[in-house]
């Protein structure tokens, strides 16, 4: 679909038209192994062959490998889902929803084999020559998953996002790729901005808490 749209800002320069596309247009979403290989808590081991990512690992501002746990790679060879390749999105779609990672070239290096849990998606990039995967990133970053739960809420124990309706979300995109980077690249100096000063918050918490411990007596 390609529905022309502009939004009210822009950078100076562009005026290129902008299109809607289904989010299946853009990226193949691609469910965690689910089968009857499915780990179980004595096939993880502290370290081996393949990570196999928690929910823990995936954060809202990209992934945290302080906890760690692998499998095998004969248990890695018995799955079919769900592992990762460089340049790919981890969205968490159950319990904790929308934290978000990128799993770039250095994730690559230090984890070059590494798998998703059943409470993930992977969102591999098949439009690399057209899209910016830094505009891509801004968009899931933004308002993406809440105004997908308020018209698609499924679950009601434990809301979840399901790979069939995701795939139905209709975005907007620059034509022009070099507005889409632009975009990308002002998003996530925003963002890192962010989680430097919720970094610097929860360490003047912490400074806090062992004043009042220590003073307080």
């Amino acid at each position: 679909m390609s529905d022309q749209k502009q939004p009210n800002v822009r950078f100076a320069g562009f005026d290129d038209a902008w299109e809607q596309r289904k989010l299946n247009e853009v990226v193949n979403i691609i469910d965690g192994d689910r089968g009857k290989n499915y780990p179980h808590e004595s096939d993880f081991y502290n370290h081996g062959d393949t990570l196999f990512l928690d929910t823990g690992n995936v954060r809202k501002n990209g992934f945290n490998f302080q906890t760690l746990k692998y499998i095998t790679k004969y248990k890695d060879s018995q799955l079919q889902k769900g592992k990762l390749k460089i340049h790919d999105f981890v969205l968490t779609s159950r319990g904790t929803l929308g934290n978000l990672a990128y799993y770039d070239k250095d994730d690559h290096g230090q984890f070059p084999s590494v798998r998703i849990n059943s409470a993930m998606l992977i969102l591999r990039p098949i439009l690399n020559n057209m899209v910016s995967n830094s505009f891509l990133e801004s968009v899931f970053r933004g308002r993406i998953i809440d105004l997908f739960m308020k018209k698609d809420h499924v679950g009601s124990a434990q809301p979840h996002i399901t790979k069939r309706d995701f795939s139905r979300v209709v975005i907007n995109i620059p034509v022009n790729k070099n507005e889409q980077s632009s975009i990308g690249l002002l998003l996530k100096s925003v963002n890192d901005l962010i989680a430097a000063n919720q970094s610097k918050s929860e360490q003047l918490k912490k400074l806090k808490k062992w004043f009042m411990q220590n003073m307080f007596i």
